[in-house]
């Protein structure tokens, strides 16, 4: 079966006086791999963070353990970059709308709220069957 390798970006808002984003839908298939993910802020006072990549929206945390997680969440440190990579790639898949268009939910929580509007930029490398 061929397969589709392809990059898709988000922007994260995170408004002022709050410390998590949003859920954002990523439109892309409900079934593949991830390969790569970078992140980073973009606009607003510089703050540490944590990227959530799930396979379902309203994830839901028990000891400290996100159920619906696809990746380990990605840890970023005030002013850098982080990344995850893959070399096979790390399966996912929509749980909760398989028919969906939108394959992946990605949330940001920041280490303290913010004191103004930040953005963040999340850049995902996906590989997904192609037909």
């Amino acid at each position: 079966m061929p397969f589709r390798v392809f990059e898709k970006t988000v922007e994260v808002n995170v408004a002022s006086g709050q410390q998590e984003s949003a859920e954002v839908l990523v439109d892309c298939l409900t079934v593949g791999a991830i390969h790569k993910v970078a992140a980073k802020q973009t606009e607003g006072a510089s703050v540490g963070f944590t990227v959530y990549i799930m396979g379902k929206a309203g994830a839901t945390n028990v000891d400290g353990y996100l159920l619906n997680s696809v990746i380990p969440p990605l840890s970023v440190s005030s002013g850098q970059v982080g990344t995850y990579f893959s070399d096979h790639g790390h399966p996912y898949a929509r749980f909760d709308a398989p028919l969906s268009h939108s394959g992946l939910v990605i949330r940001v929580r920041t280490a303290s709220a913010v004191s103004q509007d930040s953005k963040f930029t999340v850049v995902l490398l996906l590989r997904t069957a192609d037909g």
